[in-house]
């Protein structure tokens, strides 16, 4: 609300300033206008519209029920007057309004038992609040009703001790300013919406002849009665853990409380990005859980080496109930092996790819296959467009163990092949040769052999391994390695032979490190600062060459820099029909990434999950000229100041203001068009969100 009030004044100002000619023009709900010139006008405020007076609190009565029932309406003086006509969510008690986008929003998507929609939990404070469906239910079915002609209004006794009992008159409901129907029907809000029809929500509707629980538009004002007790929703997600991880699927174990056996559905809803729905996620289900309330859910048909999200959820009472969002990451097809040290200049793996051991031999696999999993024999099917592949979108160490990981060339080999080297039988049978590094380290190579042609020849003979050099259109280098001497060679790029990675960046003017790339509003490619979180944090923005530059300033889901930060200049801006239309509600690592789209590899925007975690897990110090950002490991990052792009005009200089890659998509902002950023007011260092086409920089992430 403060930004909007904020963004409102300041087009304000500028529309003031800009044109002395103009008037500003107020008009009211009842379609009365209010026109001032501007030179009649010091200032516009905002303020609080203040509630309806606190009244006094009621007394609670005990009926034998889960909740203790308040002795009178909220508002009221006494067990037979009205009290309040309340608005579903209106925690003032004023708003008299027949717009449903006051209560409390246009499309609210949960329930308002004990929250700042509560007007009873608000105003009186402590156990008490508005009753839940559950509580008017148990009402209902657990108590004695019986009409009262002369107090017009219904009496409910406690069944288990009929003295105790509480008194429900017949006052009607406020429409508008108007009040109808006052001693011949009666509604009460519970706190609890409806789940069929976002416009209203659930009462209990009396006459004098019948009660029940009915839908009511959330606008009109009804009675409140309230309860007294602490609120537990039917069935709740108490924990969840994954339990085992595989490169293909994943075992939750989700613990739910409450009334368990009443829970329709157990759910549990997973992607590859935060913001979960079950409705639009894929999701795992079952009608019972075990007698301890829980269940392990198995997750299936995962793509290796991605992260998941996932939250659980349970259906009670037509409600679904969604836990908190968690994440777990998949293993990588292939195992990655560990780094080991021999003195060289690069650090080997300690088993090849495909092998989860280093006594195993791993996979024989083509030149150029990314996936391992290429089976062709034709060389024309493997690139031929780089000169050297390691560490390149063709390597199927980088690509399947990550960006420090590569193929080794010739070279590398050769430096290797120099160290003393012996053959062993390991235990399971595999030939291999021992190479001792100069610290007394070592790796075995296992003598695999190769294969062509669907025939696996030498196995146990010959160890023969691919190097990343690329040489004609069906010939790459390789090596075959010897006790004595190896040979240097150039094979079929469609043989099948062994990867052993090395650790370590390397320097070629076909596959230049992405330290070096530099682009026009890329600036150079960050080093990456390990913080102790889910990601990993560029040392400066996009666009930038040190950490205090503030490098480039982008539109949302842009990937060109720019100077015009207006709607009309959007890229993605309809002018034919003065709409926008983003093209996705998550952009990291999509092609409207601008980290992506210009330092390439793993860089990327941060989503609103890992800027939020940034914010929470970090210490924040601010300095003259930005923030230093420290992790619970001692890391940090630097954050300069940026300000904001409106329009031409860099506003708010002296805070930082960072896009991330998420959309807002939350319904009371469905035609604002706002993404979420990273800002440090003076309020506080906080996550919020904004116009998509502002102008802010980017700090890049990679896992």
């Amino acid at each position: 609300m403060k930004k909007f009030l904020a963004s409102l004044l300041g087009l304000l100002c500028m529309t003031l300033s800009a044109s002395a000619q103009h008037k500003i023009v107020i008009t009211l709900a009842n379609g009365e206008t209010i026109e001032k010139q501007v030179w009649e006008v010091s200032s516009i405020t905002f303020e609080p519209s203040g509630t309806v007076a606190k009244p006094d609190t009621a007394k609670a009565v005990d009926l034998g029920l889960s909740v203790k029932w308040g002795d009178m309406n909220f508002g009221a003086t006494s067990a037979e007057k009205a009290g309040y006509y309340v608005g579903w969510g209106d925690a003032t008690g004023l708003n008299t309004s027949t717009l449903l986008n006051y209560f409390p929003v246009l499309h609210p998507t949960a329930d308002i038992i004990n929250g700042q929609y509560d007007i009873v939990h608000v105003l009186w404070g402590g156990k008490w609040r508005m009753p839940s469906t559950s509580e008017v239910k148990e009402l209902i079915e657990k108590c004695d009703w019986a009409y009262d002609a002369t107090r017009k209004g219904w009496i409910v006794a406690s069944k288990s001790d009929p003295t105790k009992s509480i008194f429900l008159p017949l006052a009607g409901q406020r429409s508008g300013e108007t009040v109808t129907a006052d001693g011949t029907s009666g509604a009460y809000w519970t706190g609890s919406l409806s789940t069929s029809d976002d416009q209203k929500a659930l009462a209990i509707t009396l006459d004098d002849t019948q009660y029940s629980q009915t839908e009511d538009l959330r606008y009109l004002g009804l009675q409140i009665r309230p309860v007294y007790g602490d609120y537990t929703l039917g069935v709740q997600v108490s924990s969840a853990e994954v339990t085992n991880v595989t490169k293909n699927d994943a075992y939750v174990k989700v613990v739910y409380k409450g009334n368990v056996e009443d829970a329709t559905l157990f759910g549990l809803c997973y992607g590859t990005t935060s913001n979960l729905d079950p409705d639009q996620n894929t999701t795992v289900t079952t009608a019972t859980v075990d007698e301890d309330g829980s269940y392990i859910f198995h997750i299936t048909d995962l793509t290796p080496n991605t992260t998941y999200y996932f939250a659980p959820y349970v259906v009670y009472e037509g409600a679904r109930n969604l836990g908190t969002t968690q994440q777990f990451a998949t293993q990588p097809k292939f195992p990655v092996a560990e780094a080991v040290d021999l003195g060289l200049s690069v650090k080997w793996a300690s088993w090849n790819v495909g092998a989860s051991a280093n006594v195993e031999t791993g996979t024989l696999m083509t030149w150029g296959d990314p996936t391992g999993e290429n089976t062709s024999f034709t060389s024309t099917d493997y690139p031929n467009d780089l000169s050297d592949i390691s560490g390149s979108k063709y390597d199927v160490a980088t690509q399947q163990w990550g960006s420090e990981w590569r193929m080794p060339t010739t070279d590398e080999w050769k430096e290797l092949d120099a160290l003393p080297k012996e053959i062993v039988t390991l235990d399971n049978g595999v030939s291999a040769y021992k190479v001792t590094g100069t610290n007394g380290n070592y790796i075995y190579l296992p003598r695999g052999g190769y294969s062509y042609n669907n025939t696996t020849y030498n196995a146990n003979k010959s160890g023969c391994y691919w190097a990343s050099e690329n040489q004609t259109m069906d010939y790459a280098n390789a090596v075959t390695l010897g006790k004595v001497s190896s040979t240097y060679e150039q094979d079929l790029k469609g043989m099948h032979m062994l990867v052993r990675p090395v650790y370590g960046k390397k320097t070629d003017p076909d596959n230049p490190p992405i330290a070096s790339i530099d682009t026009t509003a890329a600036g150079k490619a960050a080093q990456s600062v390990d913080l102790g979180l889910s990601v990993k944090w560029a040392t400066y923005n996009l666009g930038a060459t040190t950490s205090t530059d503030k490098g480039s300033y982008f539109q949302w889901a842009c990937t060109e820099a720019g100077t015009d930060f207006t709607r009309s200049a959007y890229k993605w801006y309809d002018a034919d029909k003065g709409s926008i239309a983003v093209p996705s509600t998550e952009i990291s690592y999509t092609d409207y990434d601008a980290a992506k789209t210009l330092w390439g590899g793993t860089w990327r925007m941060p989503t609103e999950t890992e800027m939020d975690e940034l914010v929470k897990n970090c210490t924040w110090t601010k300095e003259s000229n930005g923030y230093k950002v420290t992790g619970k490991n001692g890391n940090s990052i630097f954050l300069p100041f940026t300000g904001i792009y409106n329009g031409t005009s860099l506003t708010y200089d002296t805070d930082c203001y960072y896009w991330s890659s998420t959309y807002n998509t939350l319904p009371i902002h469905a035609e604002d068009y706002w993404a979420v950023y990273l800002s440090t007011p003076s309020s506080g260092i906080t996550t919020t969100s904004t116009y998509v086409y502002r102008g802010m920089c980017i700090r890049p992430v990679r896992p």
